[in-house]
């Protein structure tokens, strides 16, 4: 897709035959669809078999594939739901936890904080057990929350949204008011919008206390734009979110992490998630529990 914005004349089909990426991307756009309607089956028989093992009395637990079928959706546009869930979702979930991770290294004293906390959570018998953080206890990672969003603040892995109007919009340009036609199609960029002065002084410091309760109150409510807004806003927001929480804690509780890059070393690539031009490079030290009434880690 990047390809072709950036080289206009592969839009005409006749020429986009000719490229070699035309087969790369028919191959991967085969292989999603196919793993798609190969979940779908799945799906359906898991479905068709748990209805006769379940008495009329049991509730069954509904998912997203289960209302999409109960709503009429065919299979065919169950299938580009699935996609959108399951591609969406793990591309940005994946960049933002690389990026989390590199601005942590790069800010031992947040890190150390968000590791306070984590262990405080994990030290907590009603919060954590054999192994497993519950669920309930992600709401208790508030600090670890707003690093990870200062991170899509800085970083927002979605690098634009596209939208054609429906209706006219009136913007204010240069101190003039002007009419944009329906029809038109626009591109917001939240690089730009997330490092507007007029809500984020010193745009360019990590700093997650931008989003305590009462700093996310004064701004404007589309003013963060990781996850887009209003009625096309992503599906996933809470899921995502609780899903980086917990990969968050689980590594910040083992490891110690540092890096000797530095975020202007790494050229960022607007594809269609922000992307480091290579891999940052991180030093892990592993933290060993010390079993003693101080609850002491030593690393290693």
């Amino acid at each position: 897709m990047i390809t072709r914005l950036e080289q206009p004349w592969l839009l005409i089909e006749t020429l986009w035959r000719l490229h070699p990426l035309k087969k790369v991307h028919d191959k991967a756009i085969a292989s999603m669809f196919e793993f798609a309607r190969r979940r779908l089956s799945e799906h359906k028989l898991e479905k068709e078999q748990a209805t006769q093992n379940t008495s009329e009395k049991e509730e069954n637990f509904q998912t997203i594939l289960d209302e999409l079928v109960d709503a009429g959706a065919n299979d065919e546009d169950i299938v580009h739901e699935l996609n959108t869930l399951l591609f969406g979702g793990h591309e940005t979930t994946a960049a933002t936890m690389h990026m989390f991770f590199f601005l942590m290294s790069l800010h031992p004293q947040h890190q150390n904080q968000c590791r306070k906390e984590i262990d405080q959570v994990f030290d907590e018998p009603s919060k954590f057990s054999n192994g497993n953080l519950f669920y309930e206890s992600l709401t208790s990672l508030k600090y670890v929350e707003r690093c990870l969003l200062e991170t899509l603040r800085l970083l927002p892995v979605a690098v634009a949204y596209m939208r054609r109007l429906q209706a006219k919009l009136r913007i204010e340009y240069e101190g003039k008011e002007v009419d944009v036609p329906p029809g038109t199609s626009i591109i917001i960029v939240p690089w730009v919008i997330h490092r507007n002065e007029e809500y984020y002084p010193n745009p360019e410091e990590f700093n997650p206390d931008r989003f305590l309760p009462e700093e996310n109150a004064k701004r404007h409510s589309h003013s963060f734009l990781t996850f887009s807004a209003g009625p096309r806003n992503c599906i996933g927001i809470k899921f995502g979110m609780n899903e980086m929480k917990t990969v968050a804690a689980y590594v910040l509780r083992n490891f110690i992490l540092s890096t000797t890059d530095k975020l202007e070393d790494v050229p960022l690539l607007p594809y269609m998630t922000l992307t480091p031009q290579r891999d940052y490079n991180f030093r892990m030290k592993k933290r060993v529990y010390i079993a003693t009434k101080s609850r002491d880690y030593l690393t290693k």
